[in-house]
């Protein structure tokens, strides 16, 4: 894959520079969603560090991976499970109204997985009025795929040792409630994941890089590839 022009950044809205990351490279290999991790297929990608909150109490190291290529743009989060949860939930919500904070308009993606049902993606909207109570904000199934495709790629992998989700989305789907990425300025995201104990008695939220409602927000700006 060529590389044009590409610049990609991390960053919390409060402080952007201090967690900047630049992909290196187009990829290569078209990521597969498929929840088997490939350093090949994310080589190049940006990547930043975080903690994600165990049921079990502490927390383990994790890493994010984003790349794009001319239709997709793919996310990885990994990070060390010597156990399969009971159940669990990735959640990424954009700012794709560009407003700065997290309101109607805005775009949700994500995936949850049971042992028993598998991997279930999730293409997803927040919005407000109708059967939203007033003064809140909700979130429902986006099912408008005027397209005929599906906007949303989702797998869940584990593989005794390390837990992966993967996530992909169109770079632009046509639908006017998608989150469109562009290579000229960033897109603002933020994720929630949630683990349940094996008994699935309790849970433990990890929030990143803030709770949604905080304002504070990661940002991945698209390389521009062929």
């Amino acid at each position: 894959m060529k590389r044009i022009a590409a610049v990609a950044l991390f960053a919390l809205a409060l402080s952007p520079a201090a967690f900047a990351e630049t992909p290196t490279d187009c990829p290569t290999v078209t990521p597969r969603v498929d929840g088997n991790f490939s350093l090949g297929e994310y080589a190049g990608a940006a990547q930043y560090s975080l903690d994600v909150t165990l049921p079990e109490r502490g927390t383990v190291p994790a890493k994010l991976y984003i790349t794009n290529d001319g239709k997709n743009v793919y996310m990885a989060l990994r990070f060390a499970r010597t156990y399969l949860d009971s159940s669990n939930g990735l959640a990424v919500a954009f700012d794709s109204n560009r407003t700065g904070v997290l309101d109607g308009g805005d775009d949700l993606i994500g995936l949850s997985y049971s042992p028993w049902s598998g991997a279930e993606a999730f293409d997803g909207l927040y919005y407000t009025g109708g059967i939203c109570p007033p003064g809140s904000l909700c979130s429902g199934s986006d099912e408008d795929h005027d397209n005929g495709l599906p906007h949303v790629n989702a797998a869940f992998g584990w593989n005794g040792s390390m837990a992966t989700y993967e996530l992909s989305h169109p770079i632009w789907s046509g639908d006017a409630d998608d989150v469109a990425f562009s290579n000229l300025q960033p897109t603002r995201f933020n994720l929630q994941l949630r683990l349940w104990s094996q008994d699935g008695q309790s849970y433990a939220d990890t929030y990143w890089p803030a709770l949604p409602s905080s304002g504070k927000w990661a940002e991945y700006t698209a390389a521009r590839c062929e």
